[in-house]
């Protein structure tokens, strides 16, 4: 399984990375992590659909970005609000042009995200696949039901999702302490 950040770490990358650009707004590579560390776990798209998605797929109005997936199907992905402002910010020449500027290739994607693990100080290796793993996970453990996660991350199938999401086993416990019959049984006799 691939490693995934906790809810602070992401955090931290994102902080960090928003204010590199925010402080200077027009170096190229600043806005390329900014922008793929955005698409990679505030939508948890895949290194290949962040590098690809151009501004054409962008609906402000209905606040969606659609994925071309294989087959020519469409996979529309909801915006949150807080992307949808940075995306807003954006003066783009034109709606051919990619949201993360370049276009760049996977190897670049994966060593930008790299480098800003590096410079954030994670203890791991911070890859495009482990934020995408991250945004499942977190969602997971608000409470985003596994159907739903799956139509984000546009797996075909359930078993797909299932194989690389988890909860720990507090949050396992707990849910169980409270839904198992045999616990609420237990409860009703002590009343």
């Amino acid at each position: 399984l691939p490693r995934f950040l906790s809810v602070d770490e992401a955090l931290l990358c994102y902080r960090f990375a928003q204010n590199q650009w925010e402080i200077d707004p027009q170096n190229v590579k600043y806005q390329q992590t900014f922008y793929l560390f955005l698409l990679l776990y505030g939508l948890g798209l895949r290194i290949s659909e962040a590098i690809e998605v151009t501004w054409s797929q962008y609906h402000p109005t209905q606040k969606y970005i659609e994925i071309i997936r294989k087959g020519g199907k469409i996979r529309r992905i909801p915006i949150p609000e807080f992307i949808d402002q940075h995306l807003r910010k954006i003066q783009y020449p034109n709606k051919s042009c990619h949201i993360v500027p370049g276009p760049i290739s996977a190897s670049k994607g994966y060593q930008l995200m790299r480098e800003l693990g590096q410079q954030v100080g994670l203890n791991k290796t911070l890859n495009p696949h482990s934020l995408r793993h991250s945004f499942a996970t977190h969602l997971l453990n608000d409470g985003v039901s596994l159907r739903s996660i799956q139509e984000l991350l546009g797996h075909s199938s359930l078993a797909a999702t299932q194989r690389y999401l988890h909860l720990n086993t507090a949050e396992l416990s707990r849910v169980l302490d409270q839904k198992h019959p045999l616990c609420l049984k237990n409860e009703q006799q002590t009343d």
